[in-house]
């Protein structure tokens, strides 16, 4: 019984490690393709984490995308 409250504990653990991994290589894969005027931009808007520029970029694409593409710097 003990080893298979391990076994589960481990599985648990493993899955969040890998969960946990897994959003901060998203984070980073969508810092590291956006340009550096659209990254600049958000840091200024208080967003200090790579994730929290992450999700703010991903959450307002469209319009980030336009500024970009009018090149407004």
């Amino acid at each position: 019984m003990k080893e298979k409250v391990m076994a589960v504990a481990l599985c648990v653990l493993l899955l969040a490690v890998l969960g946990f991994a897994g959003t901060c290589d998203r984070a980073n894969e969508v810092v590291n393709t956006m340009k550096p005027q659209v990254y600049q931009l958000i840091k200024d808007k208080g967003y200090n984490t790579n994730r929290e520029i992450a999700n703010e970029y991903m959450s307002n694409k469209a319009s980030y995308d336009q500024l970009a593409e009018q090149n407004l710097w």
